[in-house]
């Protein structure tokens, strides 16, 4: 029996990279979008709250939200928002 060609759903390929600061994540990424001309660069610094909101977490909540990288500084909804 013959089997119909069946062309797979293309889903597309999700790449996370971890890595100690200076570790070369972003160097990395970089040359991976260079070779890969259809790809997408997202970096979770592209997430963060906006400075306005930090001091407004930082005042109302924690100092420490002032700053980046802390538990809360990241925009969670835009984080979503952009992955949909």
């Amino acid at each position: 029996m013959e089997r119909a060609l069946v062309h797979p759903r293309r889903v597309p390929l999700v790449l996370g990279l971890c890595g100690a600061q200076g570790s070369g994540k972003s160097t990395v990424a970089a040359a991976l979008a260079a070779r890969f001309p259809h790809s997408v660069v997202l970096s979770l610094d592209d997430l963060y709250h906006m400075r306005r909101e930090r001091a407004r977490l930082a005042a109302a909540v924690h100092p420490l939200f002032a700053t980046r990288g802390v538990p809360g500084t990241h925009d969670i909804a835009l984080g979503l928002d952009t992955f949909a």
